[in-house]
């Protein structure tokens, strides 16, 4: 599955869904595997979008997306 990127900016990268900015977090509750979610991050003013690559059961912020777009 690859490392966890900590940049919300690096397509490709992976990371926890709590980790998006939080127009991507909108709306992403509840999500499935495969779901691709998307937004405007304000603080890179840039438009986002990531698929939901792996759900957290225990804890939905802890789930994977990857960039997309």
């Amino acid at each position: 599955m690859g490392v966890i990127d900590n940049s919300s900016t690096h397509i490709g990268g992976v990371m926890k869904l709590g980790g998006c900015c939080r127009e991507v977090r909108i709306g992403s509750s509840p999500c499935t595997k495969g779901d691709v979610l998307s937004g405007w991050n304000t603080l890179t003013d840039q438009y986002e979008e990531y698929e939901v690559i792996q759900i957290n059961k225990k804890d939905h912020w802890k789930s994977l997306v990857k960039r997309i777009k």
